[in-house]
């Protein structure tokens, strides 16, 4: 990589935002993070919002980001397949 696109220097640098998103990211590829996304599915077995039990993810209901000390609680996980995990996003701007 040559020197003048380094950092601040490359056209798409933000401003060092890459180490929230690594934090989060080291969070979710955590084995402790795996084992809540898979019991939060395997408590419920089903999406809460509609009938399908097929690709189906774990949500946290109090936000990862606001509430970190909540991150791997059980209690703060619902079960949603990917439409309606969209679909929440999608209307709650998260």
């Amino acid at each position: 990589m040559k020197e003048k696109y380094i950092k601040e220097k490359n056209p798409n640098w933000k401003g060092g935002t890459d180490r929230k998103r690594n934090k989060k990211e080291k969070i979710r590829t955590s084995a402790e993070y795996r084992k809540w996304k898979k019991t939060v599915i395997k408590r419920d077995k089903k999406c809460s919002q509609c009938p399908n039990n097929k690709n189906l993810e774990a949500h946290h209901i109090k936000s990862f980001s606001k509430f970190p000390n909540l991150i791997y609680n059980i209690e703060n996980g619902i079960t949603l397949c990917h439409k309606c995990h969209k679909t929440y996003h999608k209307l709650n701007g998260f």
